[in-house]
């Protein structure tokens, strides 16, 4: 009485029971097993024991309807605890075998997941990878869409190339494009400190009309590579326009592309183009070529227009107001010339039409007028400490020529101000020109200043050298400032300051340092550059001081 276990340890070896009388006890299951082992008996009494009626009972509850050996007494009226409607030789076993089954079947699939999963994901890291930053771009571009009203670019291109091309970048890529007027996005350069890399991926692709790949075999072992071409591949079927360009540094075969760079080498049979390198019949005609392409397919825009109506009508204005020159000069360099709306964004005039507007109602000192060199001046600490307690006004604008600079001085910029020096920093962007057609376009700019404000003197800075290594820009520009000198040594109101404080070191080269790009100065090359242009206006100042 009173027994709550029938366990082996009591009733193992007691084979030759043949009646077991187990009512009156307190167990709730019996051990089917051990009953088997009973060979012996015959009888089994479970009278008023609380065997339960659930699934750790459902063998029990089996045996005893399917073996012919024992005899169960009063089986029959055996009723299930708590309930004695419930007959234990009726109750349900179903569930329990379900339960056993699906308890089998998720315990297989469990473990066949973690026995895949591992393999999967060696196997398909880089795809996992990628599908995650797709929905983290394609997520984040939703939602830039949502909150602006229309689309913007910051940059006409996002140059991706592997870090072992850098010097193929820096020293072809950059002088051409950048030196065109063309807005790049380099990520050594520009992409944001501290800003997770695969955020400054994405911003630099959806913020760039375009997404230029410099494809190599270092290109093509690199993982963030292959995720920024993914990237712009997504954003090319997202947007159904085409952002992406394919530069090939090398000749490589079909086999060793990537799924993503044989679509779009299909896919851009008239965009992609092949670097013709020095083993060409005619490389110098050749890379001429080749750039020209370039630019053209960087000049098909994808961003919108602003104020699209307007820019035409002042561009048409423009037109009209060319100052016609004689049929004897065809010095391209020394022709007013409004600069081409390249991007289609109107930023050139409108520049222009602001400095016009900013001009009314000032009383500049000194005026800086050129290209890129002059206006990031205005960014920098240099800008602040030096000229503007000077009283000086900035009108330089990124990629202008010395066509340009004269056609906006023809047009409105000196007309509401007489600044005592007008600095004068252009020249560099003067592609296709000869060094005696840019030191033209330099004295007509000089002549015009002194024909709007004669009392006004010109202070002309010299063209610094520009490219990482020796090339012929560097001997045009030098060129350029001995042209220059020459034709100022005999003029009163205008002046040259050579302003390179040595940038091109013993070995031929220029410093990152220095010149970042190599054409366009750091903070410190600022520095250096502009303590002499301090120097030599305050002294003009002081000449023309009352």
């Amino acid at each position: 009485m009173g027994i709550e276990s029938f366990s082996k340890e009591v009733f193992g070896n007691l084979t030759g029971l043949k009646v077991v009388h187990l009512n009156r006890n307190a167990m709730q299951t019996l051990d089917v097993d051990l009953l088997e082992n009973l060979t012996n008996l015959q009888y089994l009494d479970v009278r008023n024991t609380p065997l339960s009626c659930n699934c750790p009972n459902s063998e029990l509850k089996n045996w005893t309807k399917n073996n012919q050996r024992v005899q169960v007494i009063y089986l029959y009226n055996h009723t299930c605890p708590g309930d004695k409607n419930s007959s234990f030789y009726n109750f349900d076993t179903h569930v329990c075998s379900d339960f056993g089954v699906y308890w089998f079947a998720s315990t297989y699939v469990v473990t066949l997941l973690l026995t895949l999963l591992p393999l999967l994901y060696v196997k398909l890291y880089w795809k996992f990878k990628y599908g995650y930053y797709v929905f983290r771009s394609w997520f984040g571009e939703q939602w830039r869409r949502i909150r602006e009203k229309e689309e913007k670019c910051t940059y006409d291109a996002f140059i991706s190339y592997n870090s072992a091309d850098e010097k193929w970048v820096m020293e072809e890529l950059l002088p051409n494009l950048e030196g065109s007027g063309f807005r790049l996005c380099l990520h050594h350069r520009d992409f944001e400190p501290g800003r997770n890399i695969v955020d400054n991926i994405v911003s630099a692709v959806y913020n760039s009309r375009k997404t230029v790949c410099v494809v190599s075999q270092n290109f093509l072992h690199s993982e963030w590579c292959s995720l920024e071409i993914q990237l712009a591949s997504y954003r090319l079927f997202d947007e159904m326009q085409d952002v992406l360009l394919l530069v090939f540094l090398e000749s490589i075969h079909e086999r060793q592309l990537s799924a993503y760079h044989r679509m779009r080498k299909v896919m851009l049979k008239k965009t992609y183009l092949q670097w013709p390198g020095l083993e060409c019949t005619d490389p110098v005609k050749a890379q001429g070529l080749f750039w020209k392409q370039l630019k053209r397919a960087l000049r098909s825009s994808n961003c919108r227009r602003q104020d699209e109506e307007q820019m035409e009508e002042n561009f048409a204005e423009a037109s009209d107001r060319i100052t016609v020159m004689s049929s004897g000069d065809s010095n391209p360099a020394a022709t007013p010339t409004p600069c081409e709306d390249i991007h289609g964004d109107g930023r050139w005039m409108s520049l222009h039409n602001r400095f016009v507007s900013d001009s009314k109602g000032k009383e500049p000192d000194v005026l800086f007028v050129g290209d890129s060199l002059v206006q990031l001046m205005h960014e920098f600490e240099v800008w602040r400490k030096l000229f503007s307690p000077l009283h000086s006004l900035n009108f330089g604008i990124g990629g202008d020529a010395t066509q340009h600079v004269l056609w906006r001085l023809s047009n409105g910029e000196l007309d509401h101000i007489c600044p005592k020096v007008v600095v004068l920093w252009v020249g560099t962007n003067n592609h296709g020109h000869t060094p005696e057609q840019i030191c033209g376009g330099i004295m007509a700019i000089v002549n015009v200043i002194n024909k709007h404000l004669p009392q006004t003197h010109v202070l002309v800075l010299g063209v610094l050298p520009r490219g990482k290594s020796l090339n012929p820009l560097r001997k045009r520009n030098a060129r350029v400032n001995t042209l220059v000198q020459a034709e100022l040594e005999s003029l009163s109101y205008a002046s040259f300051l050579d302003v390179d404080p040595g940038f091109v070191q013993s070995d031929g080269s220029i410093s990152h340092q220095d010149l970042y790009d190599y054409l366009h100065l750091t903070a410190q090359a600022y520095q250096k550059v502009c303590q002499p242009i301090y120097t030599q206006i305050k002294t003009l100042l002081e000449t023309h001081a009352p």
